[in-house]
């Protein structure tokens, strides 16, 4: 009991990361729709505590019907766009040196992973067979799966560095938490696409 104890700040914490990842993934669907005039507030889509169907949804039917795959293929990348960006922007702030608490740095650390790992199972996974938001890729121009799938290697790549570079207690949980939650974002985006 003791030792979950001291664990669960960090739990929550993870959990925390991996919530406010998925709800900024959908904020950026959300944000491009309403750039194509088809959702009028930006902020009314839908991400359960259990992650499972996020969806940028209510979106304005009549009109999105009337896009064209490009616009579709903008919509279907401005979420992991919007990851990429966060996952950069976290890059840099943890560049500047500055000090935080651990469990801030902690929490810091576990959103950069949650955004690399939303890039990167998109990029990956759900590129092998198209699921999801890689659907719209995959209509618009099936010859971008390949660099955007090289660019999933290469934030893998970075997965891992993270991990190996994060202080070594973390290390196994981090394995761990890295291990679940690409299996179940691939899984739940197979099992939402074919449903």
């Amino acid at each position: 009991m003791k030792k979950l104890l001291k664990i669960l700040p960090y739990i929550l914490l993870a959990y925390a990361a991996m919530y406010s990842t998925i709800w900024l993934h959908e904020l950026g669907h959300s944000l491009a729709y309403h750039y194509f005039e088809c959702k009028q507030d930006v902020l009314n889509f839908y991400v359960p505590a259990y992650f499972a169907n996020a969806n940028p949804y209510p979106v304005d039917k009549a009109k999105s019907a009337t896009l064209a795959s490009w616009q579709y293929f903008y919509i279907s990348l401005a979420g992991i766009a919007m990851n990429l960006l966060l996952a950069l922007g976290i890059w840099l702030i943890l560049q500047s040196n500055l000090k935080f608490t651990p469990l801030l740095y902690f929490f810091i650390i576990m959103f950069l992973l949650s955004n690399l790992l939303e890039v990167a199972t998109y990029l990956t996974i759900s590129n092998i067979y198209p699921l999801s938001d890689m659907i719209a890729v995959q209509q618009y121009n099936p010859i971008l799966r390949i660099p955007l799938f090289l660019l999933g290697l290469l934030l893998m790549y970075g997965i891992i560095t993270l991990i190996m570079n994060a202080p070594k207690t973390w290390q196994k949980g981090m394995t761990i938490f890295s291990m679940v939650a690409a299996l179940a974002m691939g899984g739940l985006r197979l099992l939402f696409t074919i449903f």
